[in-house]
């Protein structure tokens, strides 16, 4: 019988701590398992780690995807709340000119005659220097206040109707910025103190007046009220 040549080098088993002999044929052995073990670890961990690059891969595309999703969802939002904010706008100013319209066709004769009596009494006894100095600003050309009562007291004396005289006095260069700037601080020049029983609604006809005037509008469109003969 043929005995297994051994090498000069022995197998530890930790586990007994016994040193045992190597052979050629268990070195071969041992080699081919540590080998075999080694390529399957590199082939599963090769695997493994292309898996876990595309799972990280998917992971970010996900998210991606996620917040331009997001950020179309935001803007699509957005832009439903612009259109119906612009909707709302359009629809409101559309009353507005309507009201104010229906103002200037129908309006009284005596809300006209109340405006133009107040300004007229207003600008001949105001002696406020501060609010004398404001009105001359207001002129284009720069008309001392004294300069300025005359020509209102001109302005009026020569036009026949309410709606003549303001429509005479808003489109009169110097007088208009005096004019309007009366209109918008009547509350406190003059609706407070008169005797006027309908103040908050001789307030809403001015404002009315007043948005006419910044749609350019006023001057072609104040009507002349006239009562119809039974």
């Amino acid at each position: 019988m043929s005995t297994k040549k051994t090498v000069g080098y022995r197998q530890i088993d930790y586990r007994s701590e016994k040193i045992q002999p190597v052979t050629v044929d268990s070195s071969l052995r041992i080699l081919k398992k540590i080998q075999k073990r080694r390529c399957s670890y590199r082939f599963v961990g090769m695997d493994l780690l292309t898996v876990i690059h595309q799972y990280y891969d998917y992971i970010k595309s996900f998210r991606a995807n996620q917040f331009s999703q997001k950020i179309e969802d935001s803007t699509s939002y957005e832009m439903m709340n612009m259109m119906h904010e612009s909707h709302n706008a359009d629809q409101i100013e559309e009353e507005q000119d309507g009201e104010i319209m229906s103002f200037l066709e129908k309006s009284k004769l005596n809300t006209y005659k109340n405006i133009i009596f107040a300004f007229f009494k207003h600008i001949q006894e105001c002696v406020d220097p501060i609010q004398q100095e404001k009105y001359v600003q207001l002129t284009e050309d720069k008309w001392e206040y004294k300069h300025i009562s005359l020509r209102v007291y001109q302005n009026l004396r020569n036009c026949g109707r309410s709606n003549l005289k303001i429509k005479n006095l808003i489109q009169n260069r110097n007088l208009k910025g005096v004019f309007i700037n009366f209109l918008e601080n009547s509350d406190d020049l003059w609706i407070k103190q008169s005797k006027i029983k309908d103040k908050e609604g001789i307030k809403k006809q001015i404002n009315l007046i007043i948005e006419a005037y910044k749609k350019n509008i006023l001057a072609n469109n104040i009507q002349f009220y006239k009562k119809h003969k039974k």
